[in-house]
């Protein structure tokens, strides 16, 4: 088979922004399908991607059972990634969902034995694995660069939660759509990211969630509506060799777009691996005017805000998006000192 031809059910954000274009971008596969039940979502891949009518589905079924569609793209709301990734297993099509997989255990496992007796090839979207930052730091421990691995501590920020930001009540803040705020949405991927690098199982795990904000205007602008998710969650976890793990999870890290930080520590080395898709200049520069007006109105002197990195040496390595530029910035700025000296 030279393409894989795709059909994607569900047209939301995550669809638009990242699925939708990273297959187009793919020589691999074709986009052939869509599915949703809103008619200006059929209209959109319509017009953007040039799909025709009679591959424009409302029912999932009959996107699955399309004989065009070779492989099933699931990026619906949560509560729906079960029942659409169980009818493209039965009909023997390979699937990617995006996390969290499903809304229980018990559906988990019961979509893993379908998937296994079926044959059919499966993924979860846990696209960070991909990151080349990310290999590389999994390279390093595989390699024994750092030794026995102690700590690991991992952040996930987002700043879309903020009351400032004003996001009514979307299906990602209602429990019955999403199962969990951000402990499934922003935290899958950090226990994911971290199992994935470090190559260990967890063990035990303690968690603190809670939320900020108990209400939100609903979609309709009939009133506002009930938060019944976590917007943030902190947890400890044990994995393999009695490493000891921590995780900070939230959706109002200010001054955030989507930010990640891993730090390992082994007793030979350590790694900080980070990623940062910072926020908008415009989203931002909302949020600080507000942020340094009422820092005035306070009364109280305005200090700058500082950032500070860890020095390098040779048993401490820095895993960035870029780490050749990183390098030779660093060596620039050596050169530079040496002159000047």
């Amino acid at each position: 088979m030279s393409c894989i031809r795709v059909g994607s059910v569900g047209i939301g954000g995550i669809s638009r922004h990242v699925h939708l274009p990273g297959i187009e971008r793919s020589p691999d596969l074709k986009l052939v399908a869509v599915c949703d039940i809103d008619p200006e979502a059929l209209r959109y891949a319509q017009e953007k991607y040039g799909i025709d009518e009679a591959h424009c589905f409302t029912d999932y079924h009959d996107l699955i059972n399309c004989p065009d569609v070779d492989a099933v793209d699931i990026s619906t709301p949560n509560d729906v990634h079960y029942e659409v990734a169980l009818a493209a297993a039965e009909a023997g099509k390979p699937y990617a969902v995006e996390k969290p997989i499903v809304m229980t255990g018990e559906q988990a496992d019961h979509l893993a034995q379908v998937t296994k007796e079926r044959g059919v090839k499966s993924m979860v979207c846990f696209s960070y694995r991909f990151k080349a930052s990310a290999r590389y730091a999994k390279d390093l421990i595989e390699r024994g660069l750092i030794g026995d691995i102690y700590h690991v501590d991992m952040q996930y920020y987002q700043a879309w939660g903020l009351p400032m930001c004003n996001t009514p009540l979307v299906w990602r803040f209602e429990q019955k759509h999403t199962g969990s705020g951000a402990l499934g949405d922003l935290g899958s991927h950090a226990l994911d990211l971290v199992r994935f690098v470090t190559g260990k199982e967890y063990k035990r795990l303690i968690s603190h969630t809670g939320t900020f904000v108990h209400e939100r205007e609903k979609l309709d602008s009939s009133g506002m509506g009930k938060v019944d998710v976590d917007d943030f969650s902190n947890y400890f976890a044990e994995m393999d060799g009695g490493t000891a793990a921590t995780f900070r999870i939230t959706r109002f890290g200010f001054g955030r777009g989507n930010y990640q930080t891993m730090e390992i520590y082994g007793s030979r080395g350590a790694i900080q691996y980070e990623l940062d898709h910072a926020m908008s200049l415009t989203t931002l520069r909302r949020m600080w005017t507000k942020f340094t007006s009422a820092w005035a109105k306070s009364g109280r002197n305005r200090t700058r805000l500082q950032s500070c990195r860890s020095r390098i040496n040779s048993r401490w390595i820095r895993c960035s998006p870029l780490p050749i530029l990183s390098l030779a910035r660093r060596t620039a700025r050596r050169r530079r000192s040496k002159t000047a000296g």
